[in-house]
């Protein structure tokens, strides 16, 4: 796969997004709509030469690309944690759901991947092995299970996970509908 490829579909995806997003200023539904680029995911892995050296990638839940008629969620690698500037960009095959969390754990990296608009219920818990993440390319990582609706944060603690899951308000907006809560289940090996 051609890199600038990927880096093309990705810088457009983040440009046509915010272009939205500026359009919409004012306009509720609209700006609802839009998608805007949306990082709601971080997480350090280890460099391989040395151990005191990351590499930084943020998992963007918005926008997802599309690519060749698929979309994908976005992987962006950090150029250095001056800056927020990217140095190269992962898609991940998740089903066209954007990342909601990430994180590593015994060389794999963990996520929950759902729709880019709140209210869908397409969560999903993945993983994929630390050791094919390089930029500039396409993955497919593991889906493991379904997750509820809201599914936000996520921690690996000796093989199991912590999924948070967000309450809601509902129309009322003054208590809570729909408390928040949390999940754990056996992560597999």
């Amino acid at each position: 796969m051609n890199s600038n490829k990927i880096i093309s579909a990705v810088s457009r995806a983040i440009d046509e997004a915010e272009t939205k997003a500026n359009q919409s200023l004012g306009d509720k539904v609209a700006c609802e709509q839009a998608n805007a680029f949306n990082a709601e995911g971080a997480v350090a892995i280890p460099e391989p030469l040395s151990l005191e050296k990351f590499k930084i990638w943020i998992g963007l839940r918005s926008p997802v690309v599309t690519l060749d008629a698929k979309n994908y969620a976005v992987l962006l690698s950090m150029a250095n944690l001056d800056n927020y500037q990217f140095d190269g960009a992962t898609l991940l095959d998740l089903g066209g759901r954007g990342i909601r969390e990430i994180t590593f754990d015994n060389n794999q990296i963990w996520g929950i991947a759902g729709g880019p608009k709140d209210g869908q219920d397409n969560f999903v818990f993945w993983k994929l092995s630390a050791e094919y993440l390089k930029p500039n390319t396409i993955l497919k990582p593991e889906i493991l299970r379904e997750l509820p609706q809201s599914s936000e944060g996520l921690a690996i603690v000796d093989g199991t996970a912590y999924i948070l899951i967000d309450g809601n308000s509902g129309d009322s907006g003054n208590q809570c509908a729909i408390p928040a809560k949390f999940m754990q289940f056996t992560v597999p090996n």
